[in-house]
């Protein structure tokens, strides 16, 4: 990633292949050998010294081919999600967000989004905000945000639980329109931590919000067949690219460096 400064007058706060036959979507991916959940600080983000070498190095190449690609910097709004659970999402966009954070020095935001999901599993702080609350009066958002010490252009937002009779509603209200407004102002880049899209009607809706997506997808786990479900359900949003986890190959590693893996 190159080195850019934050845009001017934004505040400080600011595949199991299985038995499919077909070719995988033509799209811009990064394998790794295994995306791990590692050891997080207070804040509960992933630090830049924890982030696993070759995840960091598959979302650099991601990032980089997408704005040779497209001759354009990286998208303010970006969803990583899955078509499964387990595939490695939250270390994914936690460590996508402590890059651009780190080696940009601009300001990015991660944001929790385990509320839209039934079976949610949230790390939020009781002292801090929710969602609810955050909807109904903006200024508390000021107090949900969580800043890393060692990196203070990195935000976190964990803003659930939310009940369930509630996520429908509240992800299509305008009271969220206007939160996601406030997010996308106030920072440069606003990363969501999304649940599996073949399986979360909600989750969807915000992908398709974004402005761009990246898929994360284990290896022997998820099809090519789920996985063509779960982008052609994200479209028309773009495709940053996808992190293809606990990649395993018996081609030698200097054999592969050879082929251009």
């Amino acid at each position: 990633m190159a080195t850019k400064s934050r845009s001017a007058g934004r505040s400080q706060r600011r595949a199991r292949r299985g038995d499919d036959d077909a070719s995988p979507p033509s799209t811009t991916g990064s394998s790794v050998p295994d995306v791990v959940t590692q050891p997080r600080n207070h804040t509960g983000m992933l630090g830049y010294d924890e982030i696993p070498q070759e995840l960091a190095e598959a979302i650099r190449t991601i990032v980089n081919r997408y704005e040779l690609r497209h001759d354009q910097k990286l998208p303010s709004t970006i969803a990583v999600t899955s078509a499964l659970h387990g595939e490695g999402v939250t270390t994914t966009s936690q460590a996508l967000s402590t890059l651009i954070a780190q080696e940009t020095g601009q300001y990015v935001c991660w944001v929790n989004c385990s509320w839209l999901a039934s079976d949610q599993q949230t790390d939020h702080d009781s002292g801090r905000p929710g969602l609810i609350e955050i909807l109904a009066d903006r200024a508390k958002i000021l107090s949900a945000f969580q800043s890393a010490p060692d990196l203070p252009q990195l935000m976190s937002l964990n803003p659930g639980p939310v009940p369930e009779s509630k996520r429908n509603m509240i992800v299509r209200s305008p009271e969220f329109d206007q939160l996601l407004d406030v997010l996308t102002s106030e920072f440069d880049h606003v990363v969501f931590d999304i649940p599996p899209v073949l399986n979360n009607a909600n989750g969807l809706a915000l992908v398709r919000r974004s402005d761009a997506s990246l898929f994360v997808v284990r290896h022997r786990t998820t099809s090519i067949r789920q996985f063509r479900r779960a982008l052609d359900a994200t479209q028309p949003t773009p495709n940053l690219g996808v992190v293809l986890n606990k990649f395993k190959t018996s081609i030698p590693r200097r054999l592969r460096s050879m082929l251009g893996d």
